[in-house]
Parts: C-alpha cells; sequence; structure tokens
C-alpha cells in the first residue's frame, strides 16, 4: 500500500482516477486508514475464524467465508468513488487474510499424515514471509502503475 498511496492522493501523474472517471480526494489520515485497516481486519477475521470453522467446518470456512470476504474487498476497493469504500474494501481483505492465516494451518495440520505436520504447519507461515520478502525486492526495481 505504501508505494501507491501517492496515486491514491493524486500526487502522481498518472494516479488518483476511479473506474468512474474521477478522483478519490484522500488527505494523510485517510490515506494512512487504509494502510492500517488491513491489519485490523486481520486480526478480527483471526478471531472470527475460530468459531466460524468450528461450526462449518474448515473446509467450507476457507472455500466459502474466505472467498466472500476478498470478493466482497476487491469488489469495493474496485468500484470505490470515495475514501471510505476503500477502506472499507481494505477491511474486508483483512478479515479474509485472517481466515487464511487461521483456518489453513489447522486444515492443513489435520489433513497431513504424522510424519509431515509439523514441517507442513509451520510452512504456510514460512512461503507467506517468503512471498512478502520477493514482492517487497520487486518493489524496489519496479514501477506499480506502470
Amino acid at each position: 500500500t505504501g508505494p501507491a498511496l501517492p496515486s491514491l492522493m493524486n500526487r502522481t501523474d498518472t494516479g488518483g482516477v476511479t473506474v468512474w472517471g474521477g478522483g478519490i480526494q484522500l488527505d494523510p489520515q485517510s490515506a494512512s486508514w487504509i494502510t492500517g485497516l488491513l491489519s485490523i481486519g486481520c486480526l478480527v477475521g483471526c478471531i472470527l475464524a475460530g468459531p466460524v470453522m468450528e461450526k462449518f467446518g474448515r473446509r467450507i470456512a476457507l472455500l466459502v467465508f474466505t472467498s466472500s470476504l476478498y470478493t466482497i474487498g476487491f469488489l469495493l476497493i474496485l468500484m470505490a468513488f470515495n475514501g471510505a469504500m476503500v477502506q472499507a474494501g481494505r477491511f474486508f481483505n483483512g478479515l479474509g487474510l485472517g481466515f487464511v492465516l487461521a483456518v489453513t494451518s489447522v486444515y492443513i495440520v489435520e489433513i497431513a499424515t504424522t510424519d509431515m505436520r509439523g514441517f507442513l504447519g509451520c510452512f504456510v507461515q514460512f512461503l507467506g514471509s517468503f512471498g512478502v520478502l520477493m514482492i517487497f525486492t520487486a518493489g524496489c526495481f519496479l514501477n506499480w502503475f506502470q
């Protein structure tokens, strides 16, 4: 989100235009909320994922709840005409991420064989961290808006 903030705040030559053709005016406070709401949503999603996966099962929690939260989040961001819609979309994406992080580890450990449980249980977090490292590294060399 950090590299995109100047564009979202209409401070670049190419940024700030929505699918509706207008711009979204953001002040620094609103822009920082866009960044932070993903983490807040992730916290809430992790907390909600436990009861949901106990009631509906791990597979349904991943297939239905996670995909629905991500879909709602990305649609809100895509169709946004003001900052509040982008913030709501980021929060829903955070909820989806919280569900993924909580449910995936439990699901993998439950379906894995006994000798692979420990390895596969920590592999989700390892690959997530490795993916973040790759994206940050690529961000040093690539322009996201071109």
